[in-house]
C-alpha cells in the first residue's frame, strides 16, 4: 500500500448521506461496530453492537505472512511491474492464506461481507480481483452466475482447478486499470475487496474518480457494488488510504452511498449506482 493521495476529494469527510467513521487506535481492537446508512433524506443514522469479532493465535501468524506477501510484491513491483509482481505471489501459491480454513478471521469477513447484501438474489455477481476464488465461491449462495477477474493468470489458472466442478463459477484474467469493455452493464452487483490499494502508485485523487467511474459502468442501472478495504488504525498511512478510497466512490456522482460499516480492521461502502452513472455511460457510447 501507499501514501494519501494529494487531490480535492475532501479528506476523512462524510460524504452525502453519511457521517465519518474514523476511530481512535483503540477502537480497532474493541467489539464495537459502527454503522452509518443513509436514510433517504439526506441524514444518517449510526448503531452500535456488541458482537465480538473472534480471532485465532494462528490469525496472527497469517496477518503476518500477509504482511510479508505485500513486501514482495512491492519489491517485486520495482523490478518487474505490477502484474509480474502478482504472477510472481501467486507462483507459491496461495499468497496471503486466505483460502487456509484455520483463519477464522478471513473466513468471518467472508461472512460478513454476505450478511451485509441487501437482496437475497443477485443474477449475475462480478468479483474483481477474485485471487483463488474464494470470495467468488461464497457469492454463489446468492448469485446465479459468478465471474472473478484478477491481473495474474497464474491466480486464474489456480481459481479455474480449485473450483473446476461449479459450471456457474467463471474467472478471467483482467487489469482494474484495463477492464474490458465487453463486461459493461453485464452484472447487478460488483465485489471490489482489497484490490485498489495494490495498484501501482500515486493513487490520487484523478485515479479514484477515474475508477468510480470505470466500476460504475460494469452495473446495469441501480446494481450495486460492494467496497472493502483494510482499514487498521485512522492515523495510519495504509488506513488513511483506505478512507480516500471509499471518500472518493462515496462523493463521485456515479453513486449513491447506501450504508457505511466499519468493521475491525477494514471498512465497507455499499454503493448503488446512480441514474447520473447512466446517462455518463450512454453519453460516453
Amino acid at each position: 500500500m501507499t501514501g494519501d493521495p494529494p487531490g480535492d476529494i475532501p479528506p476523512s469527510a462524510a460524504p452525502p448521506g453519511a457521517a465519518d467513521t474514523s476511530v481512535g487506535l483503540h477502537h480497532a481492537f474493541a467489539s464495537d461496530e459502527t454503522t452509518i446508512a443513509g436514510n433517504g433524506d439526506g441524514g444518517h443514522r449510526r448503531s452500535r453492537g456488541n458482537r465480538l469479532v473472534f480471532m485465532s493465535l494462528r490469525d496472527i501468524g497469517l496477518f503476518q505472512r500477509s504482511a510479508r506477501t505485500d513486501a514482495a510484491i512491492g519489491r517485486a513491483r520495482k523490478r518487474r511491474g505490477n502484474a509480474a509482481a502478482f504472477e510472481e505471489a501467486y507462483a507459491r501459491g496461495d499468497p496471503w492464506g486466505a483460502g487456509d480454513p484455520r483463519y477464522l478471521y478471513q473466513r468471518r469477513k467472508y461472512e460478513t461481507l454476505l450478511g451485509l447484501l441487501p437482496q437475497d438474489r443477485y443474477e449475475r455477481v462480478l468479483d474483481i480481483g477474485s485471487g483463488l476464488g474464494h470470495m467468488a465461491r461464497r457469492l454463489l449462495a446468492r448469485a446465479t452466475d459468478v465471474v472473478g477477474v484478477d491481473i495474474a493468470q497464474g491466480a486464474v489458472d489456480q481459481a479455474r482447478l480449485l473450483h473446476a466442478e461449479i459450471p456457474n463459477l467463471h474467472f478471467i484474467q483482467g487489469d482494474l486499470l484495463r477492464l474490458p469493455e465487453i463486461l459493461d452493464g453485464g452484472f447487478d452487483l460488483v465485489v471490489l475487496a482489497d484490490t485498489i490499494y495494490y495498484l501501482p502508485p500515486p493513487i490520487d485523487d484523478a485515479l479514484l474518480k477515474m475508477l468510480a467511474t470505470r466500476v460504475a459502468r460494469l452495473l446495469r442501472p441501480g446494481g450495486m457494488l460492494v467496497l472493502c478495504n483494510h482499514f487498521f488504525f485512522s492515523a495510519d498511512r495504509d488506513s488513511r488510504l483506505s478512507r480516500r478510497i471509499h471518500d472518493a466512490f462515496a462523493w463521485s456522482p456515479a453513486w449513491k452511498l447506501g450504508a457505511h460499516h466499519r468493521r475491525p480492521f477494514y471498512l465497507v461502502s455499499l454503493l448503488t449506482k446512480s441514474s447520473a452513472a447512466a446517462i455518463t455511460s450512454v453519453t460516453a457510447t
